[in-house]
């Protein structure tokens, strides 16, 4: 992914949009685990809405 991103601006944000959604996905499963102590559902939950912004914003600059 380091080589791929280097390629160019947009391969560099492409790279970002594809590690967003694959940490999207593993917090998602996370968080629908049973029995997660508070702490770790807060911050699990903390970097989920963290990842789904990263992910807007390379979006939205790749529609640029």
């Amino acid at each position: 992914l380091m080589a791929r991103g280097r390629a160019s601006l947009d391969a560099a944000l492409e790279v970002g949009v594809m590690i967003e959604t694959v940490d999207i996905e593993d917090l998602q499963r996370l968080l629908a685990s049973d029995g997660l102590p508070r702490d770790v559902d807060r911050v699990a939950g903390n970097l989920l809405k963290g990842s789904q912004n990263h992910l807007a914003s390379f979006e939205r600059l790749l529609a640029e």
